[in-house]
């Protein structure tokens, strides 16, 4: 190992713990979850336009499962694995959507128009990119009533996903 490669290694946890800003309350944000704005077409093929939501709140769990093929041989005890391919990551987020002010009625709005997006959204975190996590499609979402009117919490099961420009893949 050089030492170039043990100074990227450094760089890379230093970068990783840096502050990505300050939340609400002052407290600085380690990681967040940002949605980027976009737009898909409707049915109409009239674009439909979603804006940025930026969580400072949450945690995320990232899953994998592999897609294995189990062949049962009469005999022989256990089943022969043959390894087909890794599956998609699974995101489940936990958080609050907050504010400083008393409803975060831009925040609410944002995720509200998210549930509706039908296509696959540009998401950006410092967590998910350690994981080659660029966009993801939201398969669940829910928001919770709390006592607070600042605060809703908030979860969500994202599942990840990769973009394929088939022209450049197939030659067209």
């Amino acid at each position: 190992m050089d030492k170039s490669s043990v100074i990227t290694r450094i760089d890379d946890v230093l970068a990783f713990q840096k502050p990505v800003g300050v939340s609400d309350l002052g407290t600085p944000i380690i990681d967040n979850l940002k949605f980027n704005s976009g737009s898909y077409p409707n049915f109409n093929g009239q674009p439909v336009a979603y804006p940025e939501l930026i969580l400072n709140n949450v945690m995320l769990v990232v899953n994998r499962t592999k897609r294995i093929v189990e062949s049962i041989v009469n005999g022989q005890a256990g089943t022969i694995k043959e390894y087909i391919t890794a599956g998609d990551y699974v995101i489940n987020v936990s958080g609050s959507i907050t504010s400083a002010a008393l409803f975060p009625a831009e925040k609410w709005q944002a995720f509200k128009k998210l549930e509706d997006v039908p296509a696959a959204i540009r998401v950006n975190s410092k967590f998910l990119a350690l994981f080659g996590i660029d966009y993801v499609v939201i398969r669940s979402m829910s928001a919770q009533q709390k006592g607070s009117v600042n605060s809703y919490p908030i979860t969500m099961e994202l599942v990840s996903d990769t973009t394929i420009n088939f022209g450049e893949k197939f030659g067209a």
